[in-house]
């Protein structure tokens, strides 16, 4: 039988007897044990262990509570990435995952990165970023806005090209030259000059030179512009009227359109009236370009005039009763241009001019009122170095200008607004067709034709035969049918050169023009519009200018000025035209 031995951590062990009096480890917690060298002498010293425990207990027991130990203070360095703190130690950032030894990310901390932190928890990490619900959605909403975007460049939104409005008006010249610079923002260069009077339209980063009247806004607002008397340019004033002699189209087209018919300048674009025009049975009618609309009353400077002559500020079409130049000293000029007892003007003005080697100058002071045909007034207010213009208030002024150049926008669906005006097509009610360039882009209705009475060829009865009934046949009504259109063609090329007669002679101060000729100025299609398809002669038409007696004692109305032409003689059986546009046709 062993030697009961128990220690203090309550581990009983039965020890052999060989053992008795020796010391030896406690198997549980190590600590050195005597063992008694009997029985009773283990009894005892078992006692003595369980006193001994309960020793420590009962003092702890009686002992005063004490607080608990404090914890551990733990030390921290910034972390080289983010500057955040970072336990001394650690080798991955627990707020970036950057490992400071090696210098590269951890994809994913060695720590939780959102334990003990408040806040939804990421559904994803893309590209080192957390995707939580709300960032996911946001990012989502981002990108249908960037593939609407993309799907909207290209396919781009509406037509390429768009007649908004289409209206017959009539049609008066209020001034001979006018110009206006270019804008600034266009990406061929800026247009200073020596002269800072002249204004430009201003992009909205830059800042005018010092004196320059400069303006910010679209070309087609005409508010601060300033327009001066020179250039290729023209101020038109126009009158909505069912009867007028005129088309007045607004459009609009697409910036690829544009380009695609090569209407550049560099990297802006161009607007040119001749790659507009109206066909009619295959007869193509030319339009004239209208840019700008402007306000009544537009003030057009005078001091920055290229010229000294004072018939630029004369009103076209109207001839003066009074020109007193005389006045010339040292190199300026003075005079005074009256119009009372004209037909239809009356005041007058008086002019200052000067010519040097440093430029031209114009000036003047008066003023001029003026009724033009299709109810158009006009009221000019000469005051020193500009000139208003005024008209009724149902007309409308516009500047016609041959070439306009505009910025280029990023997006080549971006839509741009112009006018064409258009001589009225003399037609039988077929329908006009609108080009650009060699391509069809929309058709007008045929109530936008004239019907003078060159027309009733078109719906005249057949001429009677020999014997004095009507020619019957299948290939008798269609030679018929064939002159009828011939003719309605041969009277639409007379209207044309009516117009275009009609236009000269405003721009040139009522002087009508020597020749036929003379109307190339006026109207590009000259050339095919002198083809007569029914009398096949090439020139067609013969023009008889009237002289002075005749336009002082007639009426315009009852002066035959052009004709049909035949085998180089007036055709006796041909249309005639008259002074004051209107045809009339002779036997089909």
């Amino acid at each position: 039988m062993g030697i009961p031995v128990q220690c203090e951590c309550g581990r009983k062990i039965n020890a052999p007897t060989r053992l008795a009096g020796k010391k030896g480890k406690c198997p549980s917690c190590g600590k050195v044990l005597v063992v008694p060298q009997t029985a009773a002498g283990a009894e005892h010293a078992l006692a003595a262990a369980k006193a001994a425990a309960a020793a420590p207990l009962a003092a702890r027991e009686s002992r005063p509570s004490q607080p608990p130990p404090a914890a551990t203070e733990v030390r921290s360095e910034p972390c080289p990435g983010c500057r955040q703190p970072m336990p001394t130690g650690q080798l991955v950032c627990p707020h970036c995952g950057l490992c400071p030894k090696t210098g590269r990310y951890v994809h994913q901390p060695v720590q939780t990165r959102y334990s003990g932190q408040k806040g939804a928890k990421p559904w994803f990490n893309f590209l080192g970023i957390d995707f939580t619900p709300i960032k996911t959605i946001l990012a989502a909403a981002l990108l249908l806005q960037v593939a609407g975007g993309a799907a909207w460049y290209v396919t781009g939104p509406g037509d390429d090209f768009k007649v908004d409005s289409v209206e017959l008006v009539t049609l008066a010249v209020a001034l001979d030259a006018l110009d206006a610079p270019e804008p600034g923002s266009l990406l061929k260069g800026t247009i200073f000059t020596a002269n800072p009077v002249a204004g430009v339209n201003m992009p909205p980063f830059a800042k005018p030179p010092p004196g320059t009247p400069a303006t910010r806004g679209a070309p087609n607002a005409n508010q601060g512009e300033v327009y001066i008397v020179t250039g290729p340019g023209k101020m038109l004033v126009t009158r909505q009227d069912a009867q007028g002699d005129y088309v007045l189209v607004r459009v609009r087209l697409s910036q690829r359109l544009m380009q695609q018919h090569k209407l550049e300048d560099g990297y802006d674009l161009q607007f040119r009236e001749e790659a507009f025009a109206l066909d009619v049975n295959g007869q193509k009618v030319p339009g004239m370009m209208l840019p700008t609309a402007l306000a009544n009353g537009t003030a057009i400077n005078l001091d920055s005039a290229k010229t000294s002559d004072y018939r630029a500020l004369l009103p076209p079409g109207v001839k003066p009763t009074k020109e007193d130049t005389s006045g010339f000293r040292d190199g300026m000029a003075t005079g005074t241009i009256g119009f009372d007892g004209a037909p239809n003007a009356s005041g007058q003005f008086g002019f200052t001019a000067v010519q040097s080697e440093y430029g031209h100058s114009i000036n003047a002071r008066g003023q001029v009122k003026v009724t033009q045909p299709g109810g158009i007034s006009l009221d000019y207010q000469y005051d020193g170095g500009e000139v208003k213009i005024n008209w009724n208030q149902e007309a409308r002024g516009w500047r016609r200008a041959p070439r306009t150049t505009r910025k280029a926008e990023l997006s080549p669906w971006t839509k741009f607004e112009c006018w064409v005006l258009f001589p009225r097509p003399a037609s039988n009610g077929q329908k006009i067709k609108l080009y650009l360039g060699a391509q069809h882009v929309a058709t007008l209705a045929g109530q936008y034709a004239a019907a003078p009475t060159g027309m009733a060829a078109a719906t005249a009865p057949p001429r009677q035969g020999g014997d004095g009934q009507q020619p019957r046949g299948y290939f008798a009504v269609l030679a018929a049918a064939r002159r009828a259109g011939q003719g309605t063609v041969a009277a639409s090329n007379m209207q044309q050169l009516l117009l275009a007669m009609n236009l000269y002679t405003q721009n040139n101060r009522g002087v009508l023009p020597a020749k036929l000729d003379d109307l190339r100025s006026e109207i590009d299609a000259f050339d095919a519009l002198m083809h007569n398809p029914r009398t096949k002669a090439n020139p067609g038409f013969i023009y008889l200018r009237p002289d002075e007696a005749t336009l002082r004692t007639q009426s315009a109305h009852s002066i035959p000025i052009l004709y049909e032409s035949k085998n180089g003689q007036p055709d006796p059986d041909g249309a005639v035209g008259y002074l004051d546009g209107h045809i009339d046709v002779g036997k089909p």
